[in-house]
């Protein structure tokens, strides 16, 4: 039972992510014409290879505030289910901030200081579009805010569905993910543009996509893999998983039909589908970084107290 246990673990925490990115790959490769497509031009916004895609820094430091808040979603997740890390000490803190200092340098190199410090703030939705205070992060609000929720049903459809004894269970680190995001939501000052404007929605749906089935995946496949695994207890009440999952459900239902329904598309920056989709999932190569190794790092933290 345990080894197929955890051959689901990787399939569907490691095997899911590394297959979209290869199949990704190769929908790149097909559009381009180059089996080696790292120098092609690839991105939506027509200016860009998929390794200069790859290399986005000021893209990642834009993502940073939202990345970590997901981290902090999956770390708070595991602790509020009693899935806690017995391990040694690990170098993930380490990795984690190395990652974020070639995200800074690099963007700083790029847009300079200033450009850095307008990405933080999360002023630019997308290039060429005019600096507007917290812009960024309402272009992600809904999908975010799915995504928040998915870490929490996550985990707790793992542990309903295989039965594992809970190790003093806590939600206060999955509370502060709460609490950091509707702070966040505030101080970036929101608007109804996630709701009704076609273009945040179509980005909100390509997000959603995007992190469901490789972030995520990928920052819980970590926190598995360095946690203990406990004995058996009879299976909690199914009731509110099912609750926050159509919670979490409605915010991807909502941006994914609102994106159809308003036409999206006519928005976008390229009606190429394979720029849109594809490429996009190496738009957030650092995002596949930073938050597996924050999330990672929380838990290990986490489980100490």
């Amino acid at each position: 039972m345990r080894d197929a246990r955890t051959s689901i673990e990787r399939a569907l925490f490691f095997g899911l992510p590394a297959f979209v990115l290869v199949a990704s790959y190769v929908a790149v490769a097909i559009d381009t014409g180059h089996a080696w497509a790292w120098m092609q031009i690839a991105h939506e916004s027509g200016d860009k290879t998929l390794l200069d895609t790859l290399l986005y820094f000021d893209h990642a430091a834009r993502e940073l505030p939202g990345d970590l808040v997901l981290g902090v979603a999956v770390a708070g997740a595991m602790i509020a289910q009693g899935r806690r890390s017995n391990r040694a000490d690990t170098p993930m803190l380490g990795a984690w901030v190395a990652v974020v200092l070639v995200i800074f340098v690099g963007s700083a190199s790029k847009v300079g200081v200033d450009g850095l410090v307008a990405n933080l703030t999360q002023m630019y939705t997308r290039p060429g579009a005019p600096p507007d205070w917290g812009a960024h992060w309402r272009y992600h609000f809904l999908s975010r805010l799915g995504l928040i929720l998915m870490c929490w049903w996550a985990v707790a459809l793992h542990r309903w569905w295989f039965r594992e004894a809970a190790d003093r269970p806590s939600r206060r680190p999955y509370v502060i993910a709460l609490v950091a995001f509707g702070g966040l939501s505030l101080v970036f000052i929101p608007t109804l543009e996630p709701f009704f404007e076609p273009r945040f929605l179509g980005h909100q749906a390509r997000e959603a996509m995007t992190h469901a089935i490789v972030t995520v995946p990928l920052a819980l496949g970590l926190c598995y893999a360095q946690s203990e695994r406990g004995g058996t207890e009879a299976r909690s009440k199914l009731g509110p998983i099912a609750i926050v999952m159509a919670l979490s459900a409605a915010c991807v239902v909502y941006v994914g039909l609102g994106a159809v329904l308003m036409d999206a598309s006519g928005d976008a920056q390229s009606k190429n589908p394979v720029r849109l989709v594809a490429t996009h999932f190496y738009e957030h190569g650092f995002t596949y970084l930073v938050t597996p190794f924050f999330a990672a790092w929380l838990h290990r933290l986490w489980s100490k107290s």
